[in-house]
């Protein structure tokens, strides 16, 4: 309602460019173009503000001089949860085959996540590679809303994830592949393929569908993510 006020986007840091996902989003939703008015800039560039809104989170947001503030007040988990619900809208979840991915720079990804179409998972030895429609940043998207869960279902039980990087992940069902043949695997492609700004983890993870739990594997045995106690450690293999 641009005849009632004005919004402002600001930092403490300025981009060589604005978020490119906000600027294609406004092009196919509202057909404006965000780069040819919008720049990043400083909080100390912007006009006398008459109302600023933050959300909390536990933290300490910049003063930024105003006539009214309110602060939502949201708790760190909920704004979490909600940046991967928006994640998921703006890049979903894609799983790629790799005979499609190669001399196609177009291919988008196979769409796994929809309940009223029959897809199958690979379940062989090569895996299957997990990432985002966008195939930037990828490796999120096992964390997205549904997606451990569907996987699971596709696999019929529990799933291995190895990082080769920070934009895809491997799926590979527990009947199927050794976690230390995969932890070997992974050093070998982290060190020969995987760019030192690309490097995510050199741990091999496993999904249990039972408790919808992720577990690191560490020597012979997987531990629940976060859990403090060696005598937690399940023996999983």
């Amino acid at each position: 309602a641009s005849d009632v006020f004005e919004s402002y986007s600001a930092g403490t840091q300025t981009v060589p460019q604005i978020n490119q996902d906000a600027v294609r989003l406004m092009k196919q939703l509202y057909g404006i173009d965000m780069e040819q008015t919008q720049y990043s800039k400083l909080l100390t560039e912007l006009p006398p503000i008459d109302i600023v809104v933050t959300m909390g989170c536990n933290v300490n947001c910049p003063y930024l001089p105003c006539k009214y503030r309110e602060n939502w007040g949201l708790d760190e988990k909920t704004v979490f949860e909600a940046a991967l619900l928006n994640t998921y809208f703006i890049s979903p979840p894609r799983i790629f085959l790799w005979e499609k991915l190669i001399g196609n720079p177009e291919y988008n990804g196979e769409c796994f996540m929809d309940l009223n179409q029959e897809f199958e998972l690979r379940r062989e030895n090569v895996g299957n590679c997990l990432s985002t429609v966008r195939r930037t940043n990828g490796a999120v998207a096992v964390f997205l809303p549904g997606v451990a869960k569907r996987l699971a279902e596709l696999m019929k039980g529990d799933f291995y994830l190895v990082f080769t990087s920070i934009h895809e992940v491997m799926v590979h069902s527990v009947r199927m592949a050794y976690p230390e043949d995969l932890q070997e695997v992974l050093r070998d492609t982290l060190r020969e393929a995987t760019p030192e700004e690309d490097f995510l983890t050199d741990k091999v993870y496993r999904y249990c569908q039972e408790t919808g739990d992720f577990m690191v594997y560490k020597g012979t045995v997987f531990l629940q993510v976060g859990g403090p106690h060696e005598e937690d450690e399940k023996e999983t293999k």
